[in-house]
């Protein structure tokens, strides 16, 4: 009979007791979530910059004059230390480097509070993290009914607020389902966790070769997707509006009557599409997911996808290689200079008329100095010896009626350091972007020279997302 009381009456109430309570706990473990994902990113940021910093530290060691390359990377840590820098720049410029208060300056820089408080939130966060993760499985575990943990339930409780009534309800229903869970997880525990260790490595090692498949197929298609990058910066918005439509489908196309041009540009924009949907999957699967997840069907799906983009780059092969145009694509490609944070330097000079007119000028002009055609001329920049110098790079100008180039070429292509729609202290503006973007500037020379596709890529987005924003704005 008590039993019968229990199973008809008291169960379900507590059974609605309990439902709420893993509403609640899904709600915490989802705001958790964000949280630790926010700390991941962050302290891979800390991570690079603490490696960044070491590095800088061993090379000025013994030449304090080395520091003055990485300004811009100490002022985005720690922009009071502008002074110290200008103070730097001046003993340098006047030739006295060898002055006592040169390694006063040199040592406030590399010990500012700033600086060496990103050790101290780096290790204060790596503590966090491993703290969160064990937490976030344990919420899991318990979401998911693996385990009960009478103690945590007991802590949530308190956290969740729950009147009297409903905690008694909840520990009762879980003491009930304790004592049958328990059975059923001591016969099988460790049958299942032999098949949950080997179920998750075989997902880990799969996804790690498909990731690993994608990108040989990219490398080996580099000059490929470059040419593809020129094409698709050659395309009007008439021309992408209408065989976007496609991108999803190209083979659909091949039921219309478009030309070998027309299909051309149709693949093209099919393989960027294909390609940012993949490494949009790629950074979208977690390590914590790929412990806690079937992953059968989003493995085939993966999978799937680089076949895809495969096959697109197939498809593209005989298609570019009859544009005698993109013949080799690798060669007097134009590239716009960025900040540490991936931002142009020439942002408010560029339009959809400013930017073709610029690449236009560069393609037609000889890039040999003292060259002029058209009322175009270009010629070695006078006054920026030091910057060069720090750049390993000798600095052009292009000038027109109308505007002025500062820009530098890296093997046949040119990099564009800064611009002017006047003439007014011109020198001086390309001298302070150079020093305030040393860094980011040769970074991106060196990515320039090898090619790099990731940046080639990154260098169309930006300018493709400058471009739709100032469209907006008109």
């Amino acid at each position: 009979m008590q039993n019968s009381n229990l199973s008809s009456k008291i169960f379900p109430i507590i059974k609605e007791d309990w439902l709420s309570f893993i509403k609640a706990l899904e709600k915490d473990l989802q705001q958790m979530m964000i949280a630790y994902n926010n700390d991941k990113r962050r302290i891979k940021d800390l991570a690079r910059l603490i490696s960044k910093l070491e590095e800088i530290t061993t090379l000025s060691k013994n030449n304090i004059e080395e520091v003055l390359n990485y300004r811009e990377l100490f002022l985005y840590i720690d922009n009071s230390l502008e002074s110290s820098f200008d103070a730097l720049n001046y003993f340098k410029t006047q030739g006295n480097f060898d002055n006592v208060a040169v390694k006063a300056i040199y040592e406030r820089i590399i010990n500012s509070s700033k600086i060496m408080m990103i050790n101290s939130e780096y290790n204060g966060l790596s503590i966090k993290i491993r703290f969160d993760n064990e937490r976030i499985k344990k919420l899991n575990e318990l979401l998911q009914g693996n385990k009960v943990d009478y103690g945590l339930i007991k802590e949530l409780l308190k956290k969740y607020r729950f009147d009297n009534n409903k905690k008694k309800n909840i520990l009762l229903y879980t003491i009930v389902m304790l004592s049958i869970k328990q059975n059923e997880i001591n016969n099988s525990k460790e049958n299942d966790e032999n098949k949950k260790m080997a179920r998750n490595n075989f997902y880990r090692d799969h996804f790690n070769e498909l990731v690993k498949k994608y990108q040989i197929i990219k490398e080996n298609n580099k000059d490929l997707l470059i040419g593809c990058f020129k094409i698709k910066e050659k395309m009007n918005k008439k021309e992408i509006n209408m065989y976007e439509s496609f991108s999803s489908n190209p083979e659909e196309a091949s039921s219309y009557d478009f030309d070998d041009n027309a299909m051309l540009k149709i693949y093209v924009l099919a393989t960027f599409k294909i390609k940012k949907d993949i490494e949009n999957y790629i950074d979208g699967i977690s390590d914590l997911v790929m412990e806690s997840s079937d992953l059968d069907d989003e493995l085939v799906f993966f999978n799937e996808m680089i076949g895809e983009f495969e096959n697109n780059v197939c498809r593209l092969k005989p298609l570019i290689t009859s544009e005698e145009e993109i013949i080799d694509v690798a060669d007097n490609n134009i590239y716009f200079a960025l900040d540490i944070f991936n931002r142009l330097l020439i942002k408010d000079l560029l339009t959809d008329k400013n930017i073709n007119n610029i690449r236009a000028l560069i393609q037609k002009v000889d890039v040999v100095e003292n060259s002029r055609i058209d009322g175009v001329k270009t010629n070695h920049m006078l006054g920026v010896s030091e910057e060069e110098k720090m750049l390993g790079k000798n600095i052009s100008m292009l000038t027109t009626s109308k505007l002025r180039l500062a820009y530098i070429t890296v093997n046949k292509n040119i990099l564009i350091l800064g611009g002017i729609d006047n003439n007014d202290k011109f020198d001086h503006l390309i001298k302070v972007i150079v020093n305030k973007n040393m860094f980011a500037i040769k970074n991106q020379i060196s990515l320039i020279e090898k090619e790099d596709i990731n940046y080639i890529e990154l260098q169309n987005r930006i300018i493709d997302d400058i471009l739709k924003e100032k469209s907006k704005i008109r």
